[in-house]
């Protein structure tokens, strides 16, 4: 029997979240649920009744077991960059949040791509901040505060490691595009101390929600960039160098 009595996966913007959904959590939810194991379900925010993102969930119990995924900064900065330019393009179906349109007639550079973070200062170290925001009364940072991009505050580093430290399992986008589906269930099974059938789809497809022009922008970025954008995400580049966080798929 497990210790656990719920599920949760903290899900991060663009850090691979639906393609977990579809290919990992959907195709175990029966099972959990068959072992005692409710999945946690984001409550409906009243600022956006579509967003799914509310960081640390106000159900959390020391029975629930969590999951989240952490992408590499930069990275990440391109890939929000591009999609919210495509929300601006039309280009995004949004009651489905997938793109409809391959490319848009725009180049963006990393020149770009660091006065919009400059200006929207509530996206530094937003990865972060998902860790500590919250839905419930408790939590210690709300979902309307974050996303005032005109409001700055800064992240308590010890209240994020201690929330960070709580996840079960932790790993890096970087690690899923390579990894095998049934390597990550199985993980789960042994965590959970409960059988899992799962078996691979054999049509996956890693890159169904994604598309290239977030990867050209990432190339297209001198060192210099680089480290500009690192600068403007320091904590996220401090939690994502730090492997003691996360889970070793080797």
């Amino acid at each position: 029997m497990s210790k656990y009595n719920s599920f949760y996966f903290l899900h991060v913007p663009k850090t691979g979240g639906r393609f977990l959904s579809k290919y990992i959590i959907e195709p175990v939810k029966k099972q959990l649920f068959e072992n005692g194991i409710e999945i946690l379900k984001n409550p409906e925010l009243q600022s956006n009744k579509r967003n799914r993102h509310v960081g640390w969930n106000w159900n959390i119990t020391p029975e629930t077991y969590i999951m989240s995924c952490f992408r590499e900064p930069v990275e990440w900065a391109c890939s929000y960059f591009i999609h919210m330019m495509y929300i601006e393009s039309g280009a995004l179906d949004m009651d489905n949040e997938a793109i409809v349109i391959k490319t848009i007639d725009k180049e963006f550079t990393g020149k770009d791509l660091i006065e919009w973070l400059t200006e929207n200062k509530f996206l530094q170290n937003y990865q972060s901040k998902n860790y500590v925001l919250g839905a419930g009364e408790n939590s210690s940072i709300k979902h309307e505060i974050l996303m005032n991009e005109k409001m700055h505050w800064e992240l308590d580093t010890n209240f994020l490691y201690k929330r960070l430290q709580r996840v079960n399992l932790l790993f890096r986008q970087g690690e899923l595009k390579e990894m095998d589906s049934s390597l990550l269930v199985e993980k789960i099974s042994q965590d959970l101390n409960i059988k899992i059938d799962y078996s691979p789809f054999e049509d996956i497809d890693k890159g169904y929600y994604s598309n290239n022009a977030s990867k050209l922008l990432y190339d297209s970025l001198s060192n210099f960039e680089k480290d500009s954008i690192r600068s403007l995400m320091s904590v996220d580049v401090d939690v994502y160098n730090n492997d003691m966080l996360f889970w070793s798929t080797k």
